[in-house]
């Protein structure tokens, strides 16, 4: 058996960034190191990183770029050829295993790849697993598992169960000091923890898996409710555990669509109803007759009301930046940019049945030009994509179906160049630290030298952008909800 543990360092949450550095180490089942591959990655002119990214990687992006000279795209590649090296010399499937990745580094991961035209699904070899769905499981099951806080919370914090890998490391005797973050030191952390947590609870993260959804489907249909068992992430009581009843809506064999039956009878209505599969939920299950009967009710009402919901009606389609939703691309769409990057001809764009194809070409063009030296044409490029992306009109948020309009502010939005500067003047004048001062020093420098400032960052400096304004029935239901503040709103 081959595993492969890895981490990811990034300029954003949001997969818009990109990665900065990088590790895989392959083990094999006696948990002996077989290989491994860590790259530092030069930063792309279209990216202006986060300020909390960079603060929390400690990431001092000019000396990184300085350093750093593998490009994206053949970083993608130089990964994409050690997993398939992994798969080939086990001869079967093998886990990919990071910490906390279900819900990032995975999406991170095959974002990039996809947007660099590599398929990143390895014909169906690679079993995604998350140790963090194992720290869930065990805090909920194992009465001897450590429950503290973080170290440095806020009050608020300092009475809530923090399951972050540091935290736990350091709980566990892993780890003597702070976490590092970067992505060799976490990497070995979390196989240091995988292997801790088979030594003490018996409790092996690379044959778990946190989703096994036939057992689930087949187990929630014999039996119509379940128990799903959670962590109890408030260290103010004595439970260890949150038990919470879970009615099976539909399911398609690989993923499920799952009625919380308490939120259900507490109004919720269709928020109640949760989507898990083996890549983005952990879902520990057993069976509790007395809780069944208790929601019988609430399970046949709920079925009743959304009879008609499946997995494939779920979501509905979105109309965010393809990046942010990068699995609406179809495959003859990757092959197609897969040509177009690798082969450098221009023929499949001309195939290319979507757009957003187009697009992610566009920007790996421009990802990759020479902007001390380049054409009119080149710099419109850039100028239009910096306004789109940088000006307020770029939807990240796969659950808003609006399209934005870039002169009025709008949650889904992108963060502004505006609102990236003024993050930076706010965390600088809070920083504690030397350290903290010049990482911020240097992402401004950074900012302040970027092709997308020289090129657009007088207009994007220049926009304006007015605070929403609410329908007339939204504006009526707030009045409504704020009662003593209503004279206020319709007195002349």
């Amino acid at each position: 058996m081959t595993s492969i543990f890895y981490d990811l360092e990034t300029s954003d949450l949001c997969p818009l960034g990109q990665i900065l550095n990088c590790c895989f180490i392959s083990v094999d089942q006696q948990w002996n190191e077989i290989a491994r591959l860590e790259q530092n990655i030069r930063l792309s002119p279209l990216q202006l990183p986060s300020p909390d990214a960079v603060l929390a990687n400690r990431t001092r992006v000019l000396d990184h770029h300085a350093q750093a000279h593998l490009l994206e795209h053949h970083a993608m590649r130089q990964i994409q050829s050690f997993i398939t090296e992994q798969i080939e010399r086990s001869g079967q499937a093998v886990q990919l295993i990071g910490y906390n990745s279900a819900r990032f580094d995975l999406n991170f991961l095959r974002t990039s790849f996809i947007r660099n035209g590599l398929n990143p699904y390895f014909f169906g070899r690679v079993l995604p697993r998350d140790l963090l769905h194992g720290s869930k499981f065990l805090s909920a099951s194992e009465p001897t598992f450590p429950r503290h806080c973080s170290a440095r919370g806020t009050p608020l914090e300092q009475t809530r169960l923090s399951l972050s890998l540091e935290t736990l490391t350091t709980a566990c005797g892993l780890l003597d000091g702070a976490q590092a973050h970067h992505s060799h030191d976490d990497v070995e952390l979390t196989i240091e923890l995988a292997k801790y947590y088979q030594q003490k609870f018996g409790f092996d993260i690379r044959t778990t898996a946190a989703y096994p959804a036939q057992a689930l489907h087949t187990l929630a249909e014999s039996h119509g409710i379940v128990v799903a068992i959670s962590p109890q992430y408030d260290l103010t009581t004595v439970e260890h555990n949150v038990r919470t009843p879970y009615a099976l809506l539909h399911h398609d064999g690989k993923n499920g669509l799952w009625i919380d039956l308490k939120q259900y009878r507490d109004g919720r209505g269709r928020d109640s109803i949760h989507w898990f599969n083996q890549n983005s939920g952990a879902l520990f299950v057993e069976v509790d007759s007395s809780i069944a009967q208790a929601y019988q009710r609430d399970a046949t009402a709920a079925r009743l009301q959304y009879g008609d919901l499946t997995v494939h009606s779920f979501f509905p389609k979105s109309v965010c930046d393809i990046e942010r939703d990068i699995y609406r691309l179809s495959f003859p769409d990757i092959d197609y940019l897969h040509e177009a990057i690798w082969a450098g001809t221009i023929e499949p764009i001309k195939l290319m049945g979507s757009a957003d194809a187009k697009s992610l070409y566009v920007r790996h063009r421009l990802s990759l030009t020479d902007w001390a030296a380049t054409s009119p044409s080149f710099e419109q490029r850039l100028h239009d994509y910096a306004l789109y992306r940088y000006g307020g009109g770029c939807n990240i948020n796969k659950s808003c179906g609006d399209i934005l309009d870039p002169h009025i502010e709008h949650p889904a939005a992108h963060p502004t160049l505006k609102d990236l500067l003024q993050r930076i003047d706010t965390l600088s004048s809070g920083a504690t630290s030397n350290d903290d001062r010049e990482i911020l020093s240097q992402l401004r420098t950074w900012y302040e030298q970027s092709p997308i400032m020289r090129i657009a960052g007088e207009e994007l400096l220049a926009r304006e952008r007015a605070k929403p304004i609410p329908n007339p029935e939204q504006l009526e239901l707030n009045l409504n909800d704020r009662g003593a503040e209503r004279s206020r709103f319709l007195s002349p």
